[in-house]
């Protein structure tokens, strides 16, 4: 199986075209930084600007010091491609059909590259629910280059043996 070509479209672009996905996949980056602030990781320091954290009209609101930004425009500047970068999956913006609870495989996720990192620029991309659970799986294990290399194996001797 190829895999097929990524197009990324900004958060923009994402908003002008897809207003319903952009207010809730902003209101997912919410939820992760609340996440993040009740684990102690790094999260507020979007782009090492924000210093404070106070809460607007029930909402989480980064207040910058140096300049105006806060998680919309955080969100703004995201990539959002059109298949995971993991799998190959086509993930699903469709916002205004009924989804399962967590949006099911195929669903955007916000993915850690780095997990200690934080939810911080540079740090953060969009995935399939699938495949950031099998990162997630895989990289809280202690020999994360040799779980890859049998993997590797595993699939190449699975589909030789299924021709």
């Amino acid at each position: 199986m190829k895999m097929k070509e990524i197009v990324n479209i900004t958060g923009k672009e994402l908003r002008e075209s897809n207003p319903t996905a952009f207010k809730r996949l902003r209101s997912n980056f919410r939820v992760r930084i609340k996440e993040s602030i009740k684990k102690g990781l790094p999260h507020m320091d979007i782009n090492e600007i924000h210093k404070e954290v106070n809460f607007l009209d029930g909402g989480l609101k980064l207040t910058a010091v140096e300049e105006n930004t806060n998680i919309e425009d955080f969100v703004l500047r995201l990539k959002f491609p059109t298949h995971c970068i993991i799998t190959g999956i086509e993930l699903d913006y469709d916002y205004n059909k009924k989804r399962v609870n967590g949006g099911g495989d195929n669903a955007p996720s916000y993915d850690r590259i780095i997990p200690e990192k934080g939810y911080v620029e540079g740090n953060v991309r969009i995935v399939s629910q699938f495949g950031n659970r099998m990162l997630n799986n895989v990289n809280s294990q202690k020999n994360i280059k040799e779980i890859y290399k049998n993997l590797i194996n595993f699939f190449q001797k699975e589909l030789g043996e299924a021709k």
